[in-house]
């Protein structure tokens, strides 16, 4: 796969008639002298995501502008004479940036928004039409070698449409799209007039397992209602709507999650929230954990309860024994974060003891704690969300997987008995921390083993990490050799599923594709990486890049891999 000429790109910007004031100030300064001294203009925004300001200083300068205001001018095109006019988004997605994708869409952007169709010299439209954001983004990648990737689940989770990229390039997810189609007789009313052979060889040579597996799965996503959106707005936690679309697998878990929440503010938010995530190692726990933290903008604090064994362990001893003083660090984060929302992931709870579970069930019950540090003084509790992470039931949730998820089709997949499988993990928990912990969990949620499909995702995702590494620039003074490369995956579906099939193991979860990826894919690399009879020089950064084939060669053969070398970019 060689780069390519994108069919349409946003023109590059150029600033003129803002006065003698702005000349000497540059990128960020140049934003901060026009947030503080001039009205808001879409087009000086547009520079400033074109020209890589900082995303904060770019974050200061819409919320300076009024929001209803911002919403309107975010609905606009930038214009430039003798150009297309373009989104604002297709701004942020030519810079592959996820943060300001997110950003401009909650500030009002419509991630489904065209640009305007060119025009030819008699002012009839042209024969291409425009093409669409999501689509935009997928082709964007091969413009520089990049990976998308964020921007486009970035897009889904605010919104896009995925049959913005046509669906028969996904609905089959593990399946390389194919290049070539048939199309309908009526051509005018086909639905992505605009993917002309070009444009869908582009698409196919872009779109990954793993963007695959994200527009299909936002096609099964249902949304929030507007009632629940309005719960959501008045209690901060809209982001959390986005959640699933940020974990592989795990629908079960992330609807458990959403279900909590929403019940626990429509009727106890004047309560801590306690969510129990048990399920085999490996499965998204601490995954699904930090994600909730990062979209509701809170730094996740974790407490590794392995080493936890006695209640002054994890809170600190009580005055006056030695080191009252000091407490402990989830004693001094309740007391820091006292009356405010702050989510507390208590990783290997089911390695700790009765003790520390008799411990919780004041803190849980009713959010009220003491500090130990300064002569007992009540702490405000009442907004933390809990989260425990645990192993309980382990071989009940390996048991419904085998019998009911396993070798089953979609269709019988949802007809599983989670109610009942929610009720026997319930009883196994009771059973080992007793009832009145159990009471006052808001929720158990239950973390199932990857079905086939799923475990070739995630080893795609492994995959990815790699290409990200070795994309990145040569550095022989810190070591970092193996990299200004850029790694192709042929049939990226049908490797992973080789990978995935061979190398899975239930009790290790992700961890075994991991070490799957890590012992194949890096390895083989590494070997034919070394194979060149040449050092490597930092000065190899200002040359093309190195380009590496991996392709599954045959089930007993395992992978091939080829290399070549080519230029990239404009």
């Amino acid at each position: 796969m060689a780069p390519s000429k994108l069919p349409c790109s946003p023109p590059k910007i150029k600033l003129s008639g803002l006065g003698d004031c702005c000349q000497p100030n540059k990128k960020d300064a140049f934003i901060d002298h026009v947030r503080d001294y001039h009205n808001f203009q879409l087009k000086v925004l547009a520079w400033a995501i074109q020209n890589k300001v900082d995303t904060k200083c770019i974050e200061r300068y819409i919320e300076k502008c009024d929001p209803v205001l911002l919403h309107a001018k975010l609905s606009n095109l930038v214009k430039v004479p003798g150009e297309p006019s373009f989104p604002i988004l297709y701004f942020a997605v030519e810079r592959n940036s996820p943060e300001l994708v997110s950003m401009l869409c909650k500030a009002g952007a419509d991630p489904s928004q065209d640009y305007d169709q060119d025009y030819d010299q008699f002012g009839f439209p042209a024969a291409t039409m425009p093409i669409p954001l999501l689509a935009y983004a997928v082709m964007r990648a091969e413009y520089d070698m990049s990976d998308t990737t964020d921007s486009i689940v970035a897009l889904i989770a605010k919104g896009a449409d995925p049959e913005d990229v046509p669906k028969d390039m996904w609905h089959e997810y593990l399946k390389a799209p194919l290049k070539d189609i048939a199309r309908p007789i009526d051509i005018a009313n086909f639905p992505h007039r605009w993917c002309a052979q070009e444009v869908r060889g582009t698409l196919c040579r872009n779109l990954t397992l793993l963007q695959r597996y994200i527009l299909w799965k936002a096609e099964r996503i249902a949304q929030p209602t507007a009632r629940e959106k309005q719960l959501a707005k008045v209690h901060g936690i809209t982001p959390l709507f986005e959640a699933p679309y940020y974990m592989i697998g795990q629908q079960q878990a992330t609807e458990q999650v959403m279900d909590c929440v929403m019940d626990h503010y429509d009727f106890d938010k004047d309560k801590p929230m306690i969510m129990l995530f048990t399920g085999p190692s490996g499965h998204g726990k601490t995954e699904l954990a930090q994600g909730m933290g990062k979209l509701l903008s809170l730094d996740i604090f974790t407490v590794d309860c392995t080493s936890k064994q006695k209640e002054s362990d994890i809170f600190g001893p009580q005055a006056p024994y030695m080191g009252y003083e000091e407490g402990s660090s989830l004693n001094n984060h309740l007391v820091k974060m006292a009356g405010q929302r702050t989510v507390i992931f208590l990783d290997e709870f089911d390695k700790t003891t009765d003790e520390v579970w008799r411990a919780m069930l004041l803190l849980f019950d009713s959010g009220s704690y003491r500090d130990r540090r300064e002569n007992n003084k009540e702490v405000d509790g009442k907004h933390v969300i809990w989260i425990l992470a645990a192993n309980f039931a382990d071989e009940i949730i390996k048991k419904f997987w085998a019998t009911h998820i396993k070798d089953k089709t979609d269709q019988e997949r949802e007809k599983a008995p989670f109610r009942q499988l929610r009720n026997s993990v319930k009883s196994s928990v009771k059973n080992t921390i007793g009832a009145p912990l159990t009471g006052r969990i808001t929720s158990v949620v239950l973390f199932l083993p990857f079905t086939e499909a799923e475990a070739a995702v995630v080893t795609y995702k492994f995959m990815r990490e790699i290409r990200h590494k070795v994309r990145k620039p040569i550095n022989t003074r810190s070591g970092d050799l193996k990299r200004h490369a850029f790694l192709n995956f042929v049939d990226d579906g049908k490797l992973a599923s080789y990978l995935a099939k061979k190398e899975y193991e239930v009790d290790l979860g992700a961890r075994s594709l991991a070490t799957a990826v890590a012992q194949d894919v890096r390895r083989v690399f590494r070997k034919t990486f070394d194979q060149h009879d040449s050092e490597v020089t930092d000065d190899m950064n200002e040359g093309p890049l190195e380009n590496y084939e991996v392709r599954l060669a045959n089930e007993l053969e395992g992978m091939a891999l080829s290399w070549s070398v080519w230029a990239f970019g404009p």
